[in-house]
């Protein structure tokens, strides 16, 4: 064979030979040893299961999953009408479908077991792990077609095959892939990421086929799965628009005579579904987005550089991991790491440059930079760093090592220093299960977690109002207050805290501390930040005045109390328990002057249109605003009503309550006639 002259735009490698062409849809003529690659599949699979294994055991940690899976009516079984409602809603502020579709399978299997939901994460990291040892597997051989010494055969030594697990493991127990794994919200970065190896796959088939001669058909076949695969990973997590840019790298490096059209034809339905992705994303709801006024954009480079160095610094040391990481301002920089990150940045550049002629090394270089580029906060986003993150990046750096130690490894020769080099493969492989290992128990449950994370982040306000919240929902009041406070002192316009904190404040959970004077304050200024946009925000404003109007009106202060029902009802007209109270303190107040049974009647009935459930005690208020009204028919069938609900419920003390008020009305007496 005659070596080419193209320095990298033929095989990868500059001065490669062409491989001979192949009939058999492999990526490169040969096959590896059918024998060491099932042992190491078996001992990659065995690797990760002992990492992630224990994770089937832990509960839910309730950050997003409270709403996208344990509050989700749309899981609760895949009727037509769920499945409908699945693909044309978002689920939160998402339209993220093949994900909700997922949760709504496990539900089906497992109810809400969190072990079958984070069983499921870790089944499809696994298939991941192996799509990836298959991936470096294929471009090995690739590279050893092309650029091998004469006479070797084409396919994988045993070494070789050891060498593509231990890098595939590399990803596999990474500590930054256990917060997707463990986390079932993280299960959109592990669809996004199996969608995206299946495109690349399906795209390397494609490519080898029409070099070797094969039937358009199957050549159009494998480009379908590339586009039906990217599909699957646009619709499980917005970020898998660069998936596009990722195959046309691929094309750019390694085509034979790189040309625009050809580059176009096999990557056009992927550009086209990247396209629809961004601007579904665009066009729908997607949470809270970061103001960027001109000031903003001015530290926008710095606030890039210092995530870039952390994300670097989170790769290559990996032991202080959150999930929630402070907020990085533009005003506020930290000018350490930006200048570290300044450094890294250079560094990478450089190494680009000097593997510029490693054609499969500056693949995987480009796959780790394309697949950070979205969450690397080049455009403003809410959320600035996440180990979740990294998952997808990961596989470039996986497949540039490979590619780096394949060239690295004849280097290195005697039987004494070819152990070392395996020793310290797999020695730094098991500190990585190690330290994946302890990171997975610290997500035990939700009190851990966040323990963890304050631990790491003790200047994160955000993290220490979770924490609070999981003391709560543990029972231990008095450090939820505790972690609370410190989180406003830390920062007193942190939304989410305020607005956990007020919830807190007003629970009729007992015993705990309570202070609806100051949950009104707090809620009112969570609204205010919000512009009272948020409606959970404004349901937690109108529930604090509702309970603080209710303590003026059992102390017999009516008239603040009725203020506060009517600006409870101001904030959110649908929260219905504003709406019954200001009726019964209308409908049954001892100043005269402030009763008003007609329009006790008017807020009762409205009250009744927004419950949902209508219950004994709601009803119990319609009927007595009736009856005070003197409209004594319709008080006593909702009367009767009333104690249906009660003896449902199972709540005797009501309902012979209500059969009091039943005798009240039938005798034609108001309640407050009754002696």
């Amino acid at each position: 064979m005659t070596p080419t002259t193209q320095g990298g735009n033929g095989s990868p490698g500059g001065g490669t030979r062409s491989p001979p062409p192949t009939t058999n849809g492999a990526c490169a003529p040969g096959s590896p040893p059918r024998g060491p690659v099932v042992v190491a599949v078996l001992a990659l699979a065995g690797l990760v299961a002992v990492v992630f294994l224990p994770i089937t055991g832990f509960s839910f940690v309730t950050l997003d999953v409270e709403k996208q899976v344990i509050e989700n009516p749309r899981i609760r079984g895949l009727t037509a009408e769920n499945v409908r409602a699945i693909l044309a809603y978002p689920c939160v502020f998402s339209y993220y479908p093949v994900r909700t579709l997922t949760f709504a399978l496990d539900y089906q299997f497992w109810g809400l077991n969190a072990g079958g939901f984070k069983l499921t994460n870790g089944l499809i990291h696994l298939a991941n792990a192996v799509l990836v040892f298959w991936l470096i597997v294929r471009l090995l051989r690739r590279r050893i077609a092309s650029e091998g010494p004469a006479g070797r055969p084409p396919g994988l030594e045993k070494g070789e095959v050891a060498l593509a697990a231990c890098c595939a493991g590399l990803f596999g127990v990474h500590p930054v892939v256990v917060e997707p794994v463990t986390w079932v919200a993280g299960r959109e970065e592990l669809l996004m990421t199996l969608g995206a190896l299946g495109c690349f796959h399906f795209h390397l088939a494609a490519r080898h086929v029409s070099r070797a001669g094969g039937s358009p058909r199957r050549v159009a076949a494998c480009f379908a799965g590339a586009a039906i695969s990217c599909a699957f990973a646009c619709l499980s997590n917005a970020m898998g628009a660069v998936i596009p840019l990722l195959v046309t790298a691929w094309d750019v490096l390694t085509l034979p005579k790189p040309r625009l059209g050809r580059i176009l034809r096999g990557t056009a339905a992927l550009w086209l579904i990247g396209a629809v992705t961004v601007a579904l994303k665009t066009l729908l709801p997607d949470g809270p987005r970061s103001e960027a006024p001109w000031t903003f954009w001015l530290g926008q480079p710095g606030v890039v550089l210092a995530g870039y160095w952390l994300n670097v610094a989170s790769l290559a040391w990996p032991t202080k991991l959150s999930l929630s990481y402070p907020f990085i301002w533009p005003d506020n920089l930290p000018l350490g790491q930006v200048a570290l990150g300044a450094i890294a940045a250079v560094a990478t550049v450089v190494l680009v440059w000097l593997v510029r002629r490693r054609t499969l090394i500056l693949f995987g270089l480009v796959w780790f930079g394309l697949a950070l580029a979205p969450a690397s906060q080049l455009l403003p986003h809410h959320l600035q760093r996440a180990d979740r993150y990294l998952y997808l990046p990961l596989v470039g750096l996986a497949v540039a090592a490979a590619m780096a130690l394949q060239r690295i490894r004849p280097l290195v020769t005697g039987r004494t220093h070819k152990m070392a080099f395996a020793a310290a493969g797999v020695g730094v492989l098991l500190l990585l299960a190690l330290l994946s290992t302890r990171q997975v128990q610290n997500w035990r449950d939700e009190v851990t977690l966040w323990e963890h994370c304050v631990g790491v982040v003790p200047d994160d306000p955000r993290a220490r109002g979770y924490l609070a919240r999981a003391y709560d929902e543990a029972g231990q009041v008095e450090r939820a207050a505790a972690c609370y406070r410190r989180a406003l002192e830390m920062d007193p316009n942190q939304v989410g805290v305020l607005n956990s904190y007020a919830i807190f404040l007003t629970s009729e959970d007992a015993p705990r501390p309570r202070d609806y004077r100051l949950a009104v304050e707090l809620a009112r200024r969570a609204c205010r930040l919000t512009l009272w946009l948020d409606s959970d925000l404004t349901h937690t404003l109108a529930r604090a005045q509702t309970s603080l109007a209710n303590a003026h009106a059992a102390a017999g202060r009516y008239g603040p109390a009725l203020e506060l029902y009517r600006e409870a009802i101001e904030a959110h007209p649908e929260y219905d328990m504003a709406v019954f109270n200001l009726a019964l303190v209308l409908s049954t107040c001892p100043d005269k002057r402030l009763r008003d049974p007609d329009r006790a009647v008017e807020f009762a009935e409205r009250g009744r249109r927004l419950a949902r459930p209508l219950d004994a005690h709601r009803l119990s208020i319609l009927a007595t605003a009736y009856g005070e009204a003197g409209r004594f028919d319709d008080a006593i069938a909702v009367t009767q009503q009333a104690i249906e609900a009660a003896e449902t419920a199972g709540d005797a003390a009501q309902s012979e309550q209500l059969r009091t008020y039943l005798r009240s009305f039938k005798n034609g007496l108001p309640l407050t006639a009754s002696p």
